[in-house]
């Protein structure tokens, strides 16, 4: 009772900002897409990377939401920055599947070694950041939404690259030669 609510160019700058940084978002994926299109000559695969960067944020809101630090501007930035840290990782292993099977390796021998070859580089780099980086999380509340963005970021992202892009890069072999789909 008596209290008002006056919208302010604040609140309206604010919003166009936050407009901004998720159309952005949908940019970068676009961008990302197209690019891996013509480097993997594909669609599937470019999908599969995809796939484990929308997965990882939607596990990054989570792990935000149980720490009690929800998705923010700055973290959206964060996030839009840090996302070609896991693509990378999954092109690398991607490329890696590939050059695998082109030796005329079997699906399972192909993903195994790549999985096995690529796991050192990437747990090193997702390990020594986490720990960069958390410390600054834990110590300060005012600077725990960068560090649990990032460490939750990582963590996550690395594991979709270690784990969902094997497991649909042969789900989509398997359906090739079941003849699922010749778009593949």
């Amino acid at each position: 009772d008596g209290t008002t609510y006056q919208e302010w160019w604040e609140n309206v700058e604010n919003e166009d900002l936050i407009n901004s940084v998720i159309r952005s978002v949908f940019v970068a994926f676009f961008l990302i897409f197209a690019v891996l299109v013509f480097q993997f000559n594909s669609f599937a695969q470019p999908v599969i990377i995809l796939y484990s960067v929308f997965m990882a944020l939607i596990w990054v809101n989570i792990w935000l939401w149980i720490t009690w630090n929800p998705m923010s501007m700055p973290a959206w930035i964060w996030f839009i920055s840090l996302m070609w840290i896991v693509v990378n990782d999954a092109i690398v292993y991607m490329d890696k599947i590939n050059r695998n099977i082109d030796r005329w390796m079997e699906i399972v021998s192909a993903i195994t070694n790549a999985w096995v070859s690529r796991l050192n580089p990437i747990l090193v780099t997702t390990i020594t950041t986490v720990a960069w980086i958390l410390p600054i999380a834990l110590q300060d509340p005012m600077w725990a939404w960068l560090g649990y963005t990032v460490a939750f970021w990582l963590i996550t992202g690395s594991l979709m690259t270690l784990f969902a892009v094997p497991t649909l890069y042969y789900s989509i072999e398997e359906g090739k030669k079941k003849g699922w789909s010749k778009f593949v």
